[in-house]
């Protein structure tokens, strides 16, 4: 079973609310899981990180509000066992360069962050006879080092970012073109979660939002000032106001491409 570690930024921003932004994200997170046939075992909450055990987890890339996920290794919390860790992953890709790169979340552990790298890489170097180079390596390697867990993983997958959908107000989408699915996707970004008809390019945005639609809201998104939504009397919200066409183009086929990658 695999571990992932679940990183965000935006939300270490937010003070006292912090906690209810957290707690937003894990059921997003179990939402997506369940939404994209993904299964997760347990969920630990830790300052600044969320771990998630499970498998088939490269679908979170879908979540509004991490901002990168690694596949990790778990091992215990001393040097011997993160050296035998970092050694398999460099003898598995056989970089012709690697380098460590360890963060201590636990300050308590004996070591620094730059001794761990320092000892550990120079026994995996005179062991592979593989040079560090710490400017330009092949593979970097982290190691995050946390009150009851030790993870080693060599990749870094980039996520969107933003905020958990569900933190905000509820809106409502009219869909008809390209442009409408970058405005809902932007509005979900910031945490609205939105409701909308059923259109083919909803789709992406469902997958995106993992959650049951609402009948009534008290906001609209459009992707411009067009007349389609003289229905309609709540608050309007432009978010398209400075793109382009290419831009909007773009953007959407950046969503599109990471569904794509998890089918």
């Amino acid at each position: 079973m695999t571990v992932f570690i679940v990183r965000y930024a935006e939300i270490a921003l937010k003070g006292k609310n912090r906690g209810r932004f957290e707690h937003q994200l894990i059921r997003n997170i179990r939402d997506c899981a369940a939404y994209h046939g993904a299964t997760i075992d347990k969920i630990e909450r830790l300052y600044g990180r969320i771990l998630v055990w499970g498998e088939r987890l490269e679908v979170l890339r879908t979540v509004f509000g991490i901002s990168s996920i690694s596949p990790a290794q778990e091992c215990e919390r001393n040097i011997d066992s993160m050296y035998t860790a970092a050694l398999q992953l460099v003898k598995k890709r056989a970089p012709e360069t690697f380098c460590l790169k360890t963060q201590r979340l636990d300050k308590t552990f004996a070591h620094t962050s730059m001794e761990v790298s320092k000892i550990i890489g120079k026994k995996m170097e005179q062991q592979t006879h593989i040079p560090v180079n710490l400017q330009q390596a092949a593979l970097t390697i982290g190691i995050e080092i946390m009150p009851k867990h030790v993870l080693i993983f060599s990749e870094k997958i980039e996520c969107f970012g933003g905020l958990p959908v569900g933190v905000d107000s509820i809106a409502h989408i009219i869909v008809q073109h390209k442009k409408d699915v970058l405005a809902g996707l932007l509005m979900m970004k910031r945490g609205c979660q939105l409701i909308c008809q059923d259109h083919p390019y909803t789709r992406i945005l469902q997958s995106y939002g993992q959650r049951e639609m609402h009948k009534k809201t008290p906001f609209h998104i459009a992707s411009d000032n067009n007349g389609r939504i003289t229905d309609y009397h709540p608050t309007t919200f432009y978010p398209l106001i400075s793109y382009t066409d290419e831009e909007i183009t773009h953007e959407v086929d950046n969503f599109q491409q990471v569904l794509d990658d998890l089918h």
